[in-house]
């Protein structure tokens, strides 16, 4: 088991469950014929593996899946075409300050991706860059001024904040935030047995 999914217990499929059902469930009280979700962090890759299922199971409630927008999103590269197969719409809200998304993608390569910083980068969809961190795009201000007009229809906020290149700068940059001392004490405590 991966340090990462050591910390993130929720990834088990009861929880998935869980999050699926309050999806269906708050679809159906409302007679939703659309649904937008936006998911932080370790919620876009949960997303990721639950979209297909739960896509199926809107439609039959006679819902769709209108936009997924991510935000400081750990989602793996490879689920890109899967969400956007299941949505009308896919959204990546990337921080080029959070040094979180390096970190996962770093911890376990195979399931992770550093889409919150860096961007999918592909076809399947729409990176828009900001000047933010991994906490400061779930912000009272971010949500109003950019992820809300997006789900109402009233335009596309882009910055233009050029894209991040993951250099000494960048790792220098992680060390200054304080976060690398904690993702290192948490990898010590998980190497040693002590984190349970």
């Amino acid at each position: 088991m991966h340090i990462l999914d050591v910390v993130f217990r929720m990834r088990n499929s009861s929880f998935k469950q869980a999050f699926k059902r309050q999806i269906l469930d708050t679809a159906e009280k409302l007679s939703a014929n659309e649904v937008n979700i936006v998911a932080h962090s370790l919620g876009s890759a949960i997303l990721a593996e639950i979209i297909e299922e739960l896509s199926k199971d809107l439609s039959k409630q006679g819902t769709t899946i209108d936009k997924v927008i991510f935000l400081g999103s750990i989602c793996h590269k490879k689920w890109s075409k899967v969400i956007s197969d299941n949505c009308n719409e896919f959204i990546n809200h990337v921080g080029v300050k959070d040094c979180v998304t390096p970190f996962a993608d770093f911890l376990n390569p195979k399931r992770y991706s550093h889409v919150g910083t860096f961007g999918f980068e592909n076809p399947y969809v729409e990176d828009y860059r900001f000047s933010n961190d991994h906490t400061s795009c779930t912000s009272l201000e971010h949500l109003q001024d950019y992820v809300l007009p997006i789900i109402n229809n009233k335009f596309r906020a882009d910055p233009l904040i050029p894209k991040p290149k993951l250099s000494l700068n960048q790792v220098a940059y992680i060390q200054n935030t304080g976060y690398f001392a904690a993702f290192l004490a948490v990898l010590l405590l998980g190497y040693f047995g002590l984190w349970t």
